[in-house]
């Protein structure tokens, strides 16, 4: 009886399905002037973290529950989901948009349940999702996710679920707000103590951290007469002192240090591994923030400030 009662419920599982859904719109600029009747942007929630299809491919991606809550995997690429695998049936449970056989899965629903208890059937205090998409192409992708079970309430740092995304130019456009709020900025921080970048305004922090980042990278060497008056500069800018001033009394670049603030800012929201390269090595890969951050610190002379 419980064997028999047991492939019910997983094929159940497998076989739940909503109305298909129509495509998903693209993000647009938020309002000037927002509802008053909704939370100020800075005091929101966001829905979901923004990560690029090669690295959701290429990295296991954590996804966090909270009882009586849903989270959402939204595929907004050319991709349909094709097969999903859940490795731990006893505590989770999921849906799609729209059935698999038709081609036009691009969410998955997850939630989580009391923990049943099935014969035979292991559990995992992580379980796994795997999916499989399939591109018009015919191309498949693999994604592994690891499922977190949590308790309480997710607070305003918390999102709920993911958005896989093209590119990563349109993470790139989408985390602005997220990065701020994970490093506490909700509030504008004075011009004269950041620097301008793509990714927002990159404080004193981030370009610390984008200096880190490229010294463990192999841009340049942690003995580098340049690495002393970033670290110098970063100082000062804490204490007070005017960034732009320290640029030019220091005798740096504007440019180098917006794309060390970049890379800090793209690192905050999606860290990526930092193993060591030699200045030899042209990686076929670079985004075009690496790039330029590489050629500008092989070529440290005549600097002048921008």
């Amino acid at each position: 009886m419980m064997n028999k009662f047991t492939g019910f419920f997983c094929f159940s599982l497998l076989a739940i399905a909503s109305v298909p859904q129509p495509s998903p719109a693209q993000p647009a600029p938020l309002p000037a002037v927002d509802s008053p009747f909704l939370p100020s942007v800075e005091q929101s929630q966001p829905s979901m973290a923004f990560l690029s299809r090669q690295r959701a491919y290429r990295y296991t991606t954590p996804i966090h529950l909270w009882p009586g809550r849903s989270v959402i995997i939204d595929f907004r690429t050319d991709e349909a989901i094709s097969f999903i695998q859940l490795s731990d049936l006893s505590q989770i449970v999921f849906q799609t948009n729209a059935p698999l056989e038709t081609g036009q899965a691009k969410v998955v629903v997850l939630r989580l349940i009391d923990p049943l208890v099935f014969e035979g059937l292991t559990t995992a205090s992580v379980p796994t999702l795997t999916v499989i998409t399939t591109d018009p192409e015919g191309a498949l992708r693999t994604y592994l996710f690891n499922l977190y079970a949590r308790v309480g309430l997710p607070d305003t740092a918390d999102v709920n679920g993911v958005a896989i995304v093209a590119s990563p130019d349109q993470v790139e456009a989408e985390r602005v707000a997220l990065l701020r709020r994970e490093a506490g900025l909700s509030l504008p921080t004075p011009q004269a103590r950041t620097v301008v970048t793509r990714l927002g305004h990159a404080t004193a922090t981030d370009i610390e951290r984008g200096l880190e980042l490229a010294i463990a990278k192999g841009y340049t060497a942690v003995n580098d007469p340049v690495v002393f008056q970033v670290r110098e500069l970063v100082a000062q800018t804490r204490n007070g002192a005017d960034i732009r001033s320290e640029i030019k009394r220091l005798n740096l670049r504007l440019a180098v240090i917006t794309e060390l603030g970049q890379l800090g800012l793209k690192q905050q929201l999606l860290p990526l591994p930092t193993p060591e390269r030699s200045h030899g090595d042209t990686p076929a890969e670079l985004s075009q923030t690496e790039t330029n951050l590489t050629n500008w610190l092989s070529d440290l002379t005549d600097w002048e400030v921008d």
